[in-house]
């Protein structure tokens, strides 16, 4: 959504092909949910996701290798860092209060 609202100032899509590229990334809860198709054939998750945006809003869909692989990677391994630490640190959290301690609370 960053990277779409990026090409709209810099004049690479117009705001009306911005409009659905946003949200359509917005619904990316459907890869976590498992309702996302991925094809086997393509790459990596980052030409899955650009297909699908080719499929569901057209060429403006093709403007998501504009974004460098390297930051799309940087940011992916950036949120799974993030939702790892939250993760384990509920984890701890219920280890301590188990353990009859008072824990830390985040």
């Amino acid at each position: 959504m960053a990277h779409a609202k990026c090409w709209r100032k810099q004049g690479i899509i117009t705001m009306a092909e911005g409009k659905p590229l946003s949200k359509d990334c917005r619904n990316r809860g459907r890869i976590s949910e498992g309702k996302f198709e991925f094809k086997p054939e393509l790459e990596d998750i980052h030409m899955n996701i650009e297909a699908r945006l080719i499929e569901k809003i057209g060429d403006a869909g093709k403007t998501a290798h504009c974004a460098r692989r390297n930051d799309q990677v940087a940011l992916d391994i950036g949120f799974f860092t993030r939702d790892a630490v939250i993760h384990t640190i509920g984890e701890i959290v219920e280890l301590q209060e188990r353990a009859g301690g008072t824990g830390f609370k985040p």
